[in-house]
């Protein structure tokens, strides 16, 4: 190989472009690759992968560049259009070749980010379920299956607390629409045991109140449905 030395990039370039562009030396690579194209390969592999990091951060600098993004902007706008079809074809055979795997791994790394951001996502979760309870309940599905009744709120008692003391309106019983206002330091009491949190707001209904809720939905008194 040829050892250029002592000339600017510039030439070094102009003369690559030159040797290139030569249909004889083209053929020579071309034929050196047949022969030798397993070898090529492992050595490729081998060093994407020794410089892996260098060589993304390289690629993503190159692609931040704005003239780069807008003509790779342009080129997926324009080969989309001429392959529509086509790609549609091969997205759906993917699919359905993958499937499986690619519902595996999107749930392996779904579960490793709620692991990893737990803490973040329960604050979100608190902040988005105090300001806009019922997209909280549309989105969360976990509480969305629990609480479908949740949407369903017919509220019996208009709020008759002072704006200083927070509220939240209470189920009077599981899955039965109908809701009343309750101090929400009594009604998040025993929040995560059902039974408990029924009876104890019960309770204090029938203080705050003086209304049996038993007697108003027509129950027996000490049942739980």
């Amino acid at each position: 190989m040829e050892v250029i030395v002592g000339i600017t990039r510039e030439k070094y370039w102009i003369r690559c472009l030159a040797l290139y562009s030569n249909e004889e030396h083209k053929a020579r690579c071309r034929k050196y690759y047949q022969k030798h194209k397993k070898e090529i390969s492992e050595r490729q592999i081998k060093e994407y992968w020794a410089n892996r990091e260098k060589i993304l951060a390289r690629s993503k600098k190159h692609r931040q560049k704005p003239e780069r993004k807008k003509k790779i902007a342009e080129y997926q706008k324009k080969y989309g259009a001429e392959h529509k079809e086509e790609i549609k074809k091969k997205r759906k055979s993917y699919h359905q070749a993958y499937y499986q795997r690619i519902k595996e791994t999107k749930k392996a790394k779904e579960k490793e980010y709620r692991k990893n951001n737990a803490e973040r996502i329960n604050a979100r979760k608190r902040e988005l379920r105090k300001l806009d309870p019922e997209r909280f309940y549309k989105y969360d599905k976990k509480h969305y299956e629990n609480r479908k009744h949740m949407f369903k709120q017919i509220r019996l008692i208009s709020n008759p607390f002072p704006s200083n003391i927070d509220v939240d309106f209470h189920h009077i019983y599981p899955w039965f629409p109908f809701t009343v206002p309750m101090p929400k330091k009594i009604h998040q009491t025993y929040n995560m045991e059902l039974e408990k949190h029924i009876q104890f707001n019960k309770e204090w209904f029938e203080k705050l109140y003086g209304i049996d809720v038993d007697v108003v939905l027509g129950l027996n008194p000490g049942v739980f449905v």
